[in-house]
């Protein structure tokens, strides 16, 4: 390894005549470093299990890149793929923080627009359901050859734990999408994003001129809960005798919900 990279861990097995690792970057930084590998046969494959893909990934002292909390997998084996990712930064193609319409579940009116979290409006301060963010964007030209048109929801931060439990972990980082976003483009559904690095290739599902983006994002039922009375279980105990105590009631209170980070639609090439 060409540097320390104390939050990198693997796993290694052998199959055969394949060598599987897999990787993991167990920090809320970005880990980028390079390592060797022992059953390098010059057809290292990068797999993400994540979004589905396989890249080749060379031979040697290999790239890493791996996002906050990330985990790929690194074959070799003899079926490489013939696709390589460039080694080159992504480039914004098209800002998207402006334009779109927001539109809750069963009319309960407009929500906060991307940017603002849902529990900025009091009447969306413990809705736990979806938002549908939607609006047209203008594609000049097709992409071109080996270029990938990335949907990308934002940059994530570390937050420190103040008063870590280790019998709970939990990831150190402020996430730009709360929780989870569905993608459609064109009325197509491409995929979900929910968790680092908080993008989505789009290519396949875009087209030259106008293009139809729905984002679809939920959150999680915990701000619903928060507007609950805490719950009674006084009868129960004096009938059964108290079998249990509820623990961590101080946590239940509104999260931040929505779309919080910039989104924009960037672009990478491959080679």
């Amino acid at each position: 390894m060409d540097q320390s990279a104390p939050d990198l861990g693997f796993v290694h097995r052998k199959l055969n005549d394949t060598h599987i690792y897999f990787l993991v970057n167990t920090g809320p930084q970005r880990l980028r470093t390079r390592a060797r590998f022992a059953g390098d046969n010059g057809k290292g494959a990068w797999w993400d299990a994540l979004a589905g893909d396989r890249a080749g990934a060379g031979t040697g002292e290999i790239a890493i890149d791996l996002a906050p909390y990330q985990t790929r997998f690194l074959v070799f084996g003899n079926d490489t793929p013939r696709l390589q990712i460039a080694d080159a930064d992504m480039r914004q193609v098209l800002d998207l923080s402006q334009g779109w319409v927001a539109k809750a579940e069963r009319d309960r009116g407009e929500p906060p627009l991307p940017g603002h979290s849902w529990t900025r409006d009091p009447a969306f301060a413990h809705y736990s359901r979806s938002v549908t963010y939607s609006r047209t964007i203008d594609l000049p030209e097709q992409p071109a050859a080996g270029e990938r048109l990335m949907l990308d929801l934002g940059d994530d931060r570390p937050v420190p734990i103040q008063s870590p439990n280790p019998d709970r972990p939990q990831a150190e980082l402020d996430a730009p999408v709360r929780d989870a976003a569905i993608v459609r483009v064109n009325g197509t559904e491409v995929g979900a994003i929910w968790a680092p690095p908080w993008r989505l290739d789009v290519t396949p599902m875009l087209r030259h001129g106008a293009n139809r983006i729905e984002l679809v994002v939920m959150n999680s039922a915990l701000n619903a809960l928060a507007a609950q009375p805490p719950a009674d279980f006084r009868l129960l105990s004096m009938r059964f005798g108290e079998r249990f105590k509820n623990q961590d009631q101080q946590l239940i209170h509104a999260r931040p919900a929505g779309l919080l980070g910039q989104i924009r639609l960037i672009s990478t090439n491959q080679e």
